[in-house]
């Protein structure tokens, strides 16, 4: 799949759109097929509405996208762009489709040990590594920004939405401005210093004590946002580093690589590309000095402290029983195209793909207490 520019603006005589796959503060993401072409690709297509805004806020933020999704190119552990178009009211991105997000990959894994858990982090860390090399911070590294290909220990593990992400120039000291998750926000960005691609190897780390830990390691009083970020800006109460699943062990070795990656200072953090030399990566490492207990209950307590959203089986149909307005105008861009042979047996086999996904079959994400995206 080699990435293009559209030159015929129209998205939907070339593709034909499925169920929705999720869903962001300035965009939809579906999958879709390419309409004819017989290749089987599995595609997705994040849509932005550009409707409703006095400004070209998200028009800037769609095209900032490309640029970073083209400056990254063909990487193996990043989601890569096939196409991009523009027209009136919508701006589509059409990308590689990946089968599950994280988590569904995580609880598929037979054992899910230190072991099994390197073998997900490593992934990232090299996903993070090609990011940076391009000058690029990310702005917005979490457990739902991860998705993958195939499953259980054998998954391949890549970074995607990159609607937040800056190149950091050369001459700059850094960028600027609060953005992303409360849990995962390092400190430095939310102080409101210039920051640089450490505030991603920040966010990893809190991924990374999530997994082994089961619990995010700053912990505020109450489950909220603002209070979220003031305890990890304040660095009270500090992190306790110990797993909350009963009588497991954790290796000095990722509770070594833990706190380096959740280095106060940016400047004693290592880089990306730098974590992955870290012995806790390393195929010798002594059996006894990895530990087989099971962090499945870390896991499952991840989950209700809501580190990840996003939950498998959640996908809403594209055009619900009660679409919005967005729906109903991609539904009547859609129709218009529904007349050529190519794209009636297109969508016969879409629709046979999605004919048991309703919004009341299947449930709506919960919403989290921290799960705010803001941009500030």
């Amino acid at each position: 799949m080699t990435p293009k520019r559209s030159l015929a603006r129209n998205f939907h005589s070339r593709y034909a759109l499925e169920e929705r796959l999720g869903e962001g503060c300035f965009a939809r993401v579906y999958a879709c097929t390419r309409v004819g072409d017989g290749s089987g690709d599995q595609l997705a297509v994040k849509i932005t509405d550009l409707k409703g805004r006095p400004d070209d806020t998200k028009e800037r933020i769609a095209r900032q996208e490309v640029h970073i999704l083209r400056r990254i190119g063909s990487q193996e552990h990043c989601c890569k762009i096939v196409d991009s178009m523009f027209c009136r009211r919508f701006h589509y991105i059409v990308m590689e489709r990946c089968s599950m997000p994280l988590v569904a990959a995580l609880e598929g894994v037979p054992e899910l040990t230190e072991l099994s858990i390197a073998g997900f982090v490593r992934q990232m860390l090299r996903a993070l590594a090609c990011v940076h090399s391009a000058d690029v911070v990310h702005r917005d590294v979490k457990p739902d920004n991860f998705i993958c290909s195939g499953s259980g220990p054998e998954a391949t593990v890549k970074l995607c939405d990159f609607g937040l992400a800056e190149v950091v120039r050369a001459d700059s000291p850094g960028v600027a401005g609060r953005f992303g998750t409360a849990p995962f926000m390092s400190p430095e960005m939310i102080l409101g210093s210039l920051y640089g691609t450490p505030t991603d190897v920040w966010s990893l780390g809190v991924i990374l004590y999530v997994l082994v830990v089961g619990q995010f390691p700053y912990i505020p009083k109450r489950p909220c946002a603002n209070l979220m970020r003031a305890a990890i800006a304040s660095g009270s109460p500090k992190p306790g580093f110990q797993c909350v699943v009963p009588g497991a062990e954790l290796s000095p070795q990722v509770l070594d690589l833990a706190r380096s990656l959740l280095g106060r200072d940016p400047k004693e953090r290592p880089s990306a590309a730098k974590a992955l030399e870290h012995r806790w990566f390393s195929p010798e490492l002594d059996e006894d000095q990895r530990p087989q207990h099971s962090l499945r209950g870390a896991l499952r307590s991840a989950s209700k402290v809501g580190a990840f959203s996003t939950q498998s089986g959640t996908a809403q149909g594209a055009f619900g029983q009660t679409p919005d307005s967005m729906d109903l105008a991609l539904q009547e861009l859609q129709g218009r195209y529904c007349e050529s042979d190519d794209f009636k047996m297109m969508a016969s086999t879409s629709s046979a793909s999605t004919a048991d996904t309703s919004p009341s079959s299947s449930p709506r994400r919960k919403a989290r207490p921290y799960g705010v995206i803001i941009k500030a």
